[in-house]
Protein backbone atom coordinates (compact mmCIF):
# COMPACT_ATOMS: atom_id res chain seq x y z
CA UNK A 1 0.00 0.00 0.00
CA UNK A 2 1.62 3.24 -1.17
CA UNK A 3 0.89 6.32 0.95
CA UNK A 4 1.63 9.98 0.20
CA UNK A 5 0.99 12.92 2.50
CA UNK A 6 -2.27 14.66 1.65
CA UNK A 7 -0.64 18.06 2.11
CA UNK A 8 2.82 19.56 1.79
CA UNK A 9 4.28 19.10 5.27
CA UNK A 10 7.42 21.25 5.07
CA UNK A 11 9.43 23.55 2.82
CA UNK A 12 13.02 22.42 2.30
CA UNK A 13 15.75 22.46 -0.31
CA UNK A 14 16.41 19.29 -2.28
CA UNK A 15 20.15 19.64 -1.80
CA UNK A 16 22.51 22.29 -0.48
CA UNK A 17 25.01 24.44 -2.36
CA UNK A 18 28.26 22.46 -2.64
CA UNK A 19 31.06 25.00 -2.53
CA UNK A 20 33.73 22.32 -3.03
CA UNK A 21 32.18 20.69 -6.10
CA UNK A 22 34.18 20.68 -9.34
CA UNK A 23 30.90 21.36 -11.18
CA UNK A 24 30.46 25.15 -11.09
CA UNK A 25 26.67 24.95 -11.18
CA UNK A 26 26.55 22.61 -8.20
CA UNK A 27 28.83 25.02 -6.39
CA UNK A 28 26.13 27.68 -6.84
CA UNK A 29 22.83 25.81 -6.90
CA UNK A 30 23.22 22.36 -5.34
CA UNK A 31 23.18 18.79 -6.66
CA UNK A 32 20.13 17.41 -8.49
CA UNK A 33 20.96 13.72 -8.05
CA UNK A 34 18.49 12.04 -5.68
CA UNK A 35 20.89 9.37 -4.44
CA UNK A 36 23.20 12.08 -3.00
CA UNK A 37 20.56 14.60 -1.95
CA UNK A 38 20.28 16.04 1.54
CA UNK A 39 16.52 15.56 1.49
CA UNK A 40 16.82 11.83 0.89
CA UNK A 41 19.13 11.37 3.87
CA UNK A 42 16.94 13.55 6.12
CA UNK A 43 13.74 11.72 5.16
CA UNK A 44 15.23 8.33 6.02
CA UNK A 45 16.94 9.29 9.27
CA UNK A 46 15.84 8.67 12.86
CA UNK A 47 18.72 10.73 14.25
CA UNK A 48 18.27 13.38 16.92
CA UNK A 49 18.43 17.11 16.21
CA UNK A 50 21.61 18.09 14.39
CA UNK A 51 22.76 14.47 14.00
CA UNK A 52 21.23 13.24 10.73
CA UNK A 53 23.64 14.80 8.23
CA UNK A 54 26.68 12.90 6.93
CA UNK A 55 28.53 13.60 3.68
CA UNK A 56 27.42 11.35 0.81
CA UNK A 57 30.38 12.25 -1.43
CA UNK A 58 33.57 14.30 -1.20
CA UNK A 59 31.94 17.61 -2.18
CA UNK A 60 28.73 17.15 -0.21
CA UNK A 61 27.57 19.95 2.11
CA UNK A 62 24.84 20.25 4.76
CA UNK A 63 21.67 22.33 4.20
CA UNK A 64 22.86 25.04 6.57
CA UNK A 65 21.78 28.67 6.50
CA UNK A 66 24.71 29.60 4.25
CA UNK A 67 24.08 26.71 1.84
CA UNK A 68 20.42 27.29 0.96
CA UNK A 69 18.95 29.82 -1.44
CA UNK A 70 18.68 33.26 0.20
CA UNK A 71 19.15 31.57 3.62
CA UNK A 72 15.60 30.20 3.58
CA UNK A 73 14.62 27.08 5.56
CA UNK A 74 17.92 25.43 6.45
CA UNK A 75 17.40 22.09 8.21
CA UNK A 76 20.81 20.73 9.18
CA UNK A 77 19.93 21.35 12.84
CA UNK A 78 16.62 19.45 12.77
CA UNK A 79 16.04 15.87 13.86
CA UNK A 80 15.70 13.30 11.07
CA UNK A 81 12.19 12.95 9.65
CA UNK A 82 11.68 9.44 11.07
CA UNK A 83 12.59 10.62 14.58
CA UNK A 84 9.04 11.93 14.85
CA UNK A 85 7.39 8.53 14.38
CA UNK A 86 6.72 5.65 16.76
CA UNK A 87 9.00 2.63 16.78
CA UNK A 88 6.04 0.53 15.54
CA UNK A 89 5.56 2.73 12.48
CA UNK A 90 9.25 2.83 11.58
CA UNK A 91 9.46 -0.96 11.91
CA UNK A 92 6.44 -1.36 9.62
CA UNK A 93 7.91 0.75 6.81
CA UNK A 94 8.79 -1.37 3.80
CA UNK A 95 12.02 -0.81 1.90
CA UNK A 96 10.94 0.41 -1.53
CA UNK A 97 12.97 -0.06 -4.68
CA UNK A 98 12.21 2.82 -7.03
CA UNK A 99 13.58 4.32 -10.24
CA UNK A 100 14.99 7.86 -10.39
CA UNK A 101 16.02 9.99 -13.37
CA UNK A 102 19.61 11.26 -13.56
CA UNK A 103 21.10 14.35 -15.18
CA UNK A 104 23.13 14.01 -18.36
CA UNK A 105 26.31 14.98 -16.49
CA UNK A 106 25.80 11.90 -14.29
CA UNK A 107 25.36 9.60 -17.28
CA UNK A 108 21.67 10.32 -17.90
CA UNK A 109 18.96 7.67 -17.93
CA UNK A 110 17.82 6.20 -14.64
CA UNK A 111 19.20 4.54 -11.54
CA UNK A 112 17.65 2.30 -8.90
CA UNK A 113 17.40 3.46 -5.28
CA UNK A 114 16.08 1.79 -2.15
CA UNK A 115 14.41 3.93 0.50
CA UNK A 116 11.78 3.71 3.20
CA UNK A 117 10.68 7.33 2.62
CA UNK A 118 11.00 8.88 -0.82
CA UNK A 119 9.66 11.42 -3.34
CA UNK A 120 7.48 10.52 -6.31
CA UNK A 121 8.90 10.58 -9.82
CA UNK A 122 7.44 12.52 -12.74
CA UNK A 123 6.09 9.28 -14.18
CA UNK A 124 4.43 8.26 -10.91
CA UNK A 125 2.45 11.53 -10.74
CA UNK A 126 1.40 11.25 -14.38
CA UNK A 127 3.80 13.81 -15.86
CA UNK A 128 6.36 13.42 -18.64
CA UNK A 129 9.92 14.01 -17.52
CA UNK A 130 13.15 13.18 -19.31
CA UNK A 131 12.86 9.43 -18.70
CA UNK A 132 10.29 6.89 -17.53
CA UNK A 133 10.60 6.20 -13.81
CA UNK A 134 8.25 3.52 -12.53
CA UNK A 135 4.50 3.51 -13.21
CA UNK A 136 1.79 6.09 -12.67
CA UNK A 137 0.12 5.92 -9.29
CA UNK A 138 -3.67 5.62 -9.40
CA UNK A 139 -4.15 8.81 -7.36
CA UNK A 140 -2.79 11.05 -10.11
CA UNK A 141 -4.88 11.55 -13.23
CA UNK A 142 -4.71 15.26 -14.10
CA UNK A 143 -3.38 18.62 -12.93
CA UNK A 144 -6.09 18.96 -10.28
CA UNK A 145 -5.15 15.60 -8.74
CA UNK A 146 -1.54 16.81 -8.38
CA UNK A 147 -2.34 20.10 -6.69
CA UNK A 148 -1.48 20.21 -2.99
CA UNK A 149 -1.79 22.76 -0.21
CA UNK A 150 0.67 23.17 2.67
CA UNK A 151 -0.28 22.45 6.25
CA UNK A 152 -0.70 25.39 8.63
CA UNK A 153 2.42 24.22 10.47
CA UNK A 154 4.39 24.17 7.22
CA UNK A 155 3.42 27.79 6.57
CA UNK A 156 4.09 29.01 10.12
CA UNK A 157 7.54 27.42 10.30
CA UNK A 158 8.74 28.66 6.91
CA UNK A 159 11.31 31.44 6.86
CA UNK A 160 10.19 32.12 3.31
CA UNK A 161 6.95 34.11 3.28
CA UNK A 162 4.57 35.09 0.53
CA UNK A 163 0.93 36.07 0.29
CA UNK A 164 0.51 33.00 -1.91
CA UNK A 165 1.97 30.70 0.74
CA UNK A 166 -0.95 29.84 2.99
CA UNK A 167 -2.86 26.76 4.08
CA UNK A 168 -5.72 27.48 1.68
CA UNK A 169 -3.71 27.86 -1.53
CA UNK A 170 -1.88 25.35 -3.70
CA UNK A 171 1.92 25.35 -3.55
CA UNK A 172 4.95 23.71 -5.20
CA UNK A 173 6.32 20.29 -4.20
CA UNK A 174 9.47 18.39 -5.17
CA UNK A 175 9.74 15.23 -7.26
CA UNK A 176 12.82 12.98 -7.21
CA UNK A 177 13.85 13.38 -10.87
CA UNK A 178 16.78 15.45 -12.00
CA UNK A 179 16.18 17.88 -14.85
CA UNK A 180 18.44 16.03 -17.29
CA UNK A 181 19.72 19.07 -19.20
CA UNK A 182 21.78 20.43 -16.31
CA UNK A 183 23.37 19.40 -13.02
CA UNK A 184 21.38 21.53 -10.58
CA UNK A 185 17.66 21.75 -11.49
CA UNK A 186 15.14 19.29 -10.02
CA UNK A 187 11.66 18.49 -11.30
CA UNK A 188 8.71 19.59 -9.18
CA UNK A 189 4.93 19.99 -9.39
CA UNK A 190 3.90 23.64 -9.50
CA UNK A 191 0.78 25.18 -7.94
CA UNK A 192 -1.29 24.47 -11.06
CA UNK A 193 -0.41 20.77 -10.97
CA UNK A 194 1.86 21.02 -14.02
CA UNK A 195 5.54 20.09 -14.43
CA UNK A 196 8.29 22.57 -13.52
CA UNK A 197 11.92 22.59 -12.36
CA UNK A 198 14.14 24.73 -10.13
CA UNK A 199 17.45 24.95 -8.26
CA UNK A 200 18.15 22.06 -5.89
CA UNK A 201 19.14 24.58 -3.20
CA UNK A 202 15.78 26.34 -3.29
CA UNK A 203 14.26 26.13 0.19
CA UNK A 204 10.76 27.26 -0.71
CA UNK A 205 9.69 24.06 -2.47
CA UNK A 206 7.53 21.53 -0.64
CA UNK A 207 8.11 18.13 0.90
CA UNK A 208 5.40 15.58 0.16
CA UNK A 209 6.92 12.18 0.98
CA UNK A 210 5.74 8.67 0.12
CA UNK A 211 6.14 5.30 1.83
CA UNK A 212 4.93 1.73 1.45
CA UNK A 213 3.23 -0.34 4.16
CA UNK A 214 1.73 -3.82 4.10
CA UNK A 215 -1.91 -3.66 3.01
CA UNK A 216 -2.79 -6.03 5.86
CA UNK A 217 -2.12 -3.35 8.49
CA UNK A 218 -5.32 -2.32 10.29
CA UNK A 219 -6.55 1.28 10.28
CA UNK A 220 -9.15 2.92 12.53
CA UNK A 221 -12.69 3.27 11.20
CA UNK A 222 -13.02 6.86 12.44
CA UNK A 223 -10.58 9.80 12.36
CA UNK A 224 -8.94 11.13 15.50
CA UNK A 225 -9.04 14.75 16.75
CA UNK A 226 -6.55 15.74 14.02
CA UNK A 227 -8.71 14.24 11.29
CA UNK A 228 -6.28 11.35 10.75
CA UNK A 229 -7.16 7.67 10.43
CA UNK A 230 -4.68 6.04 12.78
CA UNK A 231 -2.95 2.69 12.41
CA UNK A 232 -3.94 -0.03 14.88
CA UNK A 233 -0.77 -1.82 15.90
CA UNK A 234 -2.25 -4.53 18.15
CA UNK A 235 -1.59 -7.92 16.55
CA UNK A 236 -4.11 -10.73 16.53
CA UNK A 237 -3.43 -13.56 19.02
CA UNK A 238 -3.00 -17.16 17.99
CA UNK A 239 -5.88 -19.63 17.81
CA UNK A 240 -6.04 -21.89 20.87
CA UNK A 241 -3.85 -24.89 19.98
CA UNK A 242 -6.35 -27.48 21.21
CA UNK A 243 -10.03 -28.02 21.92
CA UNK A 244 -11.17 -30.94 24.08
CA UNK A 245 -14.77 -32.13 23.90
CA UNK A 246 -16.14 -35.26 25.66
CA UNK A 247 -16.95 -38.03 23.20
CA UNK A 248 -19.82 -39.33 25.37
CA UNK A 249 -22.38 -37.30 27.30
CA UNK A 250 -24.74 -38.99 29.79
CA UNK A 251 -27.91 -37.46 31.21
CA UNK A 252 -27.48 -35.87 34.59
CA UNK A 253 -23.70 -35.59 34.21
CA UNK A 254 -21.55 -32.52 33.71
CA UNK A 255 -20.18 -31.79 30.25
CA UNK A 256 -16.86 -29.90 30.36
CA UNK A 257 -15.19 -28.26 27.37
CA UNK A 258 -11.56 -27.17 27.66
CA UNK A 259 -9.15 -25.43 25.29
CA UNK A 260 -5.48 -24.57 25.08
CA UNK A 261 -3.77 -21.26 25.77
CA UNK A 262 -3.57 -18.64 23.02
CA UNK A 263 -0.41 -16.59 22.68
CA UNK A 264 -0.36 -12.83 22.11
CA UNK A 265 2.67 -11.03 20.70
CA UNK A 266 1.60 -7.75 22.33
CA UNK A 267 1.15 -9.32 25.75
CA UNK A 268 -2.44 -8.11 26.20
CA UNK A 269 -4.49 -11.30 25.94
CA UNK A 270 -8.02 -10.36 27.01
CA UNK A 271 -9.64 -13.79 27.15
CA UNK A 272 -11.94 -16.12 25.24
CA UNK A 273 -15.51 -16.21 23.98
CA UNK A 274 -17.50 -19.46 23.92
CA UNK A 275 -20.64 -19.71 21.79
CA UNK A 276 -23.26 -22.42 21.28
CA UNK A 277 -25.36 -23.27 18.27
CA UNK A 278 -28.42 -25.51 18.61
CA UNK A 279 -29.67 -27.48 15.57
CA UNK A 280 -28.29 -25.01 13.04
CA UNK A 281 -29.81 -21.95 14.73
CA UNK A 282 -28.15 -18.70 15.71
CA UNK A 283 -24.93 -18.70 17.72
CA UNK A 284 -25.42 -17.73 21.37
CA UNK A 285 -22.64 -16.50 23.64
CA UNK A 286 -22.33 -18.65 26.77
CA UNK A 287 -19.04 -17.54 28.21
CA UNK A 288 -16.58 -14.65 28.00
CA UNK A 289 -13.53 -14.55 30.23
CA UNK A 290 -9.95 -15.58 30.84
CA UNK A 291 -10.64 -19.18 31.97
CA UNK A 292 -9.96 -22.09 29.61
CA UNK A 293 -12.88 -24.38 30.45
CA UNK A 294 -16.66 -24.32 30.72
CA UNK A 295 -19.19 -26.81 32.08
CA UNK A 296 -22.78 -27.84 31.23
CA UNK A 297 -22.78 -27.01 27.52
CA UNK A 298 -24.33 -28.67 24.48
CA UNK A 299 -23.60 -27.95 20.79
CA UNK A 300 -20.84 -25.44 21.38
CA UNK A 301 -18.00 -23.73 19.53
CA UNK A 302 -14.93 -21.85 20.80
CA UNK A 303 -13.93 -18.47 19.33
CA UNK A 304 -10.97 -16.45 20.56
CA UNK A 305 -11.57 -12.77 21.28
Amino acid sequence: MTLITERIISLKCFDAIESGNSDSNRRSYGNNRWIYSNIRRWLNSQAAAGKWYAAQHSADAPPSNANVWSNYNEYDGEAGFLAGFSASFVAALLTTTHTVGKASVDGGGTEICTDKIFFASSTEVGLTGDVTCGSKLALFSNDASRQAKPTAECVSKSEYTSSSLNANSFWYWWLCDAYASNSYDVRYVNSSGAMDWNYACNGNRGVRPLCNLLSSILVSDSPDSDGAYTIIWNRAPSTPPSLTVPTTVRGGQTLTVTWGTSTDADGNLSGYILERQNNGGAWKQLYKGINKSRENLLNFFVIYS
